[in-house]
């Protein structure tokens, strides 16, 4: 049987996904029993398009229905098509577009939004209670602040991930080297190990082509590689400020790991 190739890698999800309000006149508030109509403006596309608009539908069918609430979920292509679509409508330069109820973006995308038109947006404290508030992750919440006000939702968070494609080829290996997996990864140090044993012991199923040893390791992202381990190494490279700016802490020690590692 042909053994497939063994690939470590670190899966480092999609990045911050948060949901801003846009204020919307007197007049576009639907009352009594009139339809209320919510658009919201996304960046998904392919798989993750058809998910959310399946989450979509499932709710304009139950929820959205007994309550006469429709939402319309449209896609604007990449974040940088959404962050420009966005910016052109909140201060009014594109007339072709009516701005959205709805967003997502990343915070950085948010302070330019703030910058051009801070009114048209929606202060979310107006809108939860404490105990409301209290049920999110306090770091996720954290990042929706800007000063005292709430601007952004976390509507949907990622993790980074270490995946291990633990195949028939390897399992031979951690039985002939009598290693524990877990062992092999629970540090970076040990994945260095455990990624240069495995080379040379690939290396040395083939006695007659030399240095043909297979690789165990890979990270997608290096930018996310490099911001989650600052932060297993005791240190964050960022610090949102209240103000909504950023403060970068470099440690030249941490850095020369990462560097080291990579």
């Amino acid at each position: 049987m042909k053994t497939k190739k063994i690939q470590i890698i670190i899966a480092f999800l999609i990045m911050t996904f948060l949901c801003v309000c846009c204020k919307k006149d007197d007049e576009d508030v639907s009352q009594d029993n009139e339809m209320i109509k919510i658009t919201v403006w996304n960046y998904y596309n392919g798989t993750l398009s058809q998910i959310f608009n399946e989450y979509v539908e499932d709710f304009n069918n139950t929820v959205g229905k007994e309550k006469n609430i429709k939402v319309n979920a449209v896609s604007k292509g990449s974040i940088d098509d959404l962050t420009s679509e966005i910016l052109l409508t909140v201060n009014a330069s594109n007339e072709n577009e009516d701005t959205p109820d709805l967003f997502m973006c990343y915070r950085d995308m948010m302070m330019d939004v703030l910058k051009e038109n801070k009114d048209n947006i929606v202060n979310y404290k107006n809108y939860f209670t404490e105990d409301e508030l209290i049920q999110y992750n306090e770091d996720y919440l954290k990042e929706g602040f800007f000063g005292e006000n709430l601007y952004i939702m976390p509507f949907a968070k990622s993790t980074d991930l270490l995946l291990v494609n633990q195949n028939e080829e390897f399992d031979m290996f951690l039985s002939e080297k009598e290693l524990d997996v877990e062992k092999c990864f629970d540090t970076w140090g040990n994945i260095l190990e455990t990624a240069k044993a495995y080379y040379e012991w690939t290396d040395s199923k083939t006695e007659d082509i030399l240095n043909d040893g297979k690789p165990l390791f890979g990270v997608d992202t290096f930018a996310n590689y490099f911001i989650s381990t600052f932060n297993q190494l005791g240190n964050s490279i960022y610090i949102y400020n209240e103000d909504g700016t950023v403060t970068f802490s470099i440690d030249e020690e941490i850095l020369k790991v990462i560097f080291d590692n990579y």
